[in-house]
């Protein structure tokens, strides 16, 4: 079976949005790959799963610590980190997402993949809900702070598209399907709805 074929820890370097203030701009982020027999690596998903919660960080955690301790496991983690050198220690308040694949004969199964939740864009509330938030807040506006970085789930799937050798195939559910449609992926089948694959050319 063709494996993805890797640089070491570091696999490439790129581009996400910075907030300056009014605007964004593009700076480089660095995609590595996790190691989990390297204690370090575990390390950091073990506190990005106390930080973050939630399902997904949790499952990728539990599945590199399975895999920690097997000599055949097919899967894959990667971290796309704002840190720029000194991968064999990362640091894992600059982890900006996390993703757990696995490789198959045919394709690259997405199992996961997780962005730092405070960096997640959240879908703006109805008028309604702006003014009952604005009431009950004693505010006349409802201001959020725009996220100190986006763009980071696109980030992570297009250095996928770049070292897989495969196609990369997964289940999306729900605002998840609109995600990876504008990022190149079509629904597999009408048998399967919620099996989206992005085909390698």
């Amino acid at each position: 079976m063709n494996s993805i074929s890797f640089k070491g820890r570091y696999i490439n370097s790129v581009n996400i949005k910075q907030n300056e203030g009014q605007n964004y701009k593009s700076v480089s982020s660095s995609f590595v790959e996790l190691n989990p027999k390297d204690r370090n690596d575990i390390s950091v998903l073990r506190e990005l799963q106390k930080k973050w919660g939630g399902q997904y960080t949790y499952t990728i955690y539990d599945d590199a610590l399975r895999s920690s301790y097997s000599t055949n496991s097919n899967s894959k983690y990667f971290a796309l980190t704002t840190q720029k050198k000194d991968f064999h220690k990362l640091d894992n308040e600059k982890v900006l997402g996390i993703v757990d694949l696995a490789e198959n004969k045919d394709v690259n199964f997405l199992n996961f993949i997780q962005v730092n939740p405070k960096y997640i864009t959240k879908k703006p509330n109805s008028p309604l809900m702006n003014k009952i938030l604005s009431f009950v807040s004693k505010n006349k506006t409802q201001v959020e702070s725009p996220n100190e970085y986006k763009g980071i789930g696109s980030a992570i799937l297009n250095s996928l598209k770049q070292i897989s050798n495969k196609s990369l195939i997964l289940m999306a559910t729900g605002d998840e399907k609109e995600f990876f449609k504008k990022n190149g992926f079509k629904k597999e089948s009408f048998l399967y709805p919620n099996h989206y694959i992005w085909l390698k050319k």
